[in-house]
């Protein structure tokens, strides 16, 4: 974990970088705000990879900037699915940190 980073779900951080080994690629799905993906970047290293999804376009814009910094985290302003198509993407009474998909304005591309 990096200095300084405040995690919501910690318990669980640990036990992902158990499985993540120096030089992997790593699919983070739901990044947020990039608390995890620096992580797991860090446990990557320079000679592995990150790919961040992250639907929310203001949490994506925290996610840009704290990964900034490196060239081996990609990041996409999108959800994942087994479909591409586009699909409702709403905040949960205006909670952008509880968002899902469903009926709202914000349309968004789900799928590779």
């Amino acid at each position: 974990m990096l200095s300084g980073e405040q995690l919501w779900d910690s318990d669980i951080l640990p036990v992902c970088l158990e499985h993540i080994k120096e030089g992997d690629t790593v699919i983070d799905a739901g990044a947020w705000i990039g608390g995890h993906t620096m992580s797991y970047r860090g446990k990557v290293g320079d000679m592995g990879f990150v790919y961040a999804f992250e639907p929310n376009p203001k949490a994506f814009e925290c996610l840009k900037l704290n990964t900034a910094k490196w060239n081996d985290v990609l990041c996409f302003n999108s959800a994942l699915g087994d479909k591409v198509k586009q699909v409702c993407f709403s905040g949960m009474r205006g909670w952008y940190d509880s968002s899902y998909l469903g009926e709202d304005r914000k349309l968004f591309v789900v799928g590779m």
